[in-house]
């Protein structure tokens, strides 16, 4: 989703354009940071936990479609993979 807005950004995209896809991103941030602010992680109420993250993840696709609807040349990269050890790894 920053991939996407920073990408928009560095076509000319201004904050105007951007308004959809900051707002969404506001709505994703706030509740990852309920979830890490509650310091059980989850742990008293993890179905609830589990359903603010997956909102968070649903605005956060919601503003890195916004931020790329926007014009070419904001397409992210490729997500991370996981190798047969279990590590994440980046493309390059």
């Amino acid at each position: 989703m920053l991939d996407a807005i920073a990408a928009a950004r560095k076509n000319g995209a201004t904050d105007e354009k951007l308004k959809d896809a900051l707002a969404l991103h506001r709505k994703a941030q706030w509740r990852l940071d309920l979830v890490a602010a509650e310091n059980s992680m989850g742990f008293h109420t993890p179905q609830e936990a589990a359903r603010t993250l997956a909102e968070a993840i649903d605005y956060a696709r919601q503003a890195q479609a916004a931020a790329q609807a926007l014009g070419p040349g904001t397409t992210p990269t490729s997500p991370p993979t996981t190798s047969a050890s279990g590590r994440a790894s980046i493309p390059r």
